[in-house]
């Protein structure tokens, strides 16, 4: 998971993270998570479900699941099971995400959210496929084919907040999505000021924006 992916959730979803709620976790990248540690709420029941592959494979014998999927429009749990189910950095390698988010209301309780976290700007990753890049307004058109409410939904780069009032221009190719990268970024930035012959050499850095949606299943 790319650090903008942390902010924007840090930013928008952490808030609805309440006391004893039963959470879902889809593809989660650690144990515990990265989204578990932002939430940092020991009350809370958070269960996670990928599916099967050599890396969930690798996940079950680390003790890192609760449960695996065979089918990734079909999970092992029973109807209306939790307050929250949430990913990040998933959607996109998800081929019929439209079948997925029917599953995805299916086991929230009436009342519960959905909360999606998804990149717009990052480079191709197949995981094994890389399918989608998706706007707000995509989202809540498939909302209203889904039967639920947009109760938040949109899209930032928070990181790059880290550049405003940069006037000197930044190394190619480099992602603000790896902090030790940032330094680098700066230090660069730094010395170029001293530097102008080098101004031919100057070109934009890559910024990642991510999408942020919070969709609820109808009471």
């Amino acid at each position: 998971m790319h650090l903008n992916s942390e902010l924007i959730f840090k930013k928008y979803a952490v808030s609805y993270f309440k006391d004893n709620y039963r959470v879902l976790e889809i593809g989660p990248d650690d144990v515990p998570s990265t989204l578990k540690k932002l939430v940092n709420n020991p009350t809370i029941i958070w269960d996670t479900v990928n599916i099967r592959s050599p890396e969930a494979e690798h996940q079950i014998r680390n003790n890192q699941l609760t449960m695996v999927s065979e089918n990734e429009y079909e999970y092992p749990v029973l109807g209306n099971a939790y307050d929250i189910v949430v990913s990040s950095n998933v959607m996109e390698h998800v081929r019929m995400f439209w079948k997925w988010f029917d599953e995805l209301k299916r086991v929230i309780k009436p009342g519960g959210l959905i909360i999606t976290v998804a990149p717009i700007s990052w480079p191709y990753h197949e995981a094994p496929v890389d399918c989608w890049r998706v706007y707000p307004d995509g989202l809540r058109a498939l909302y209203d084919s889904t039967g639920l409410t947009d109760v938040f939904t949109t899209f930032e780069s928070i990181e790059a907040d880290a550049f405003i009032n940069t006037n000197t221009p930044l190394i190619p190719s480099v992602t603000t999505g790896n902090p030790k990268k940032v330094k680098i970024v700066k230090a660069y930035n730094a010395i170029l000021k001293y530097l102008p012959f080098t101004r031919i050499f100057r070109v934009p850095i890559t910024v990642a924006y991510d999408l942020i949606s919070i969709g609820q299943k109808p009471l």
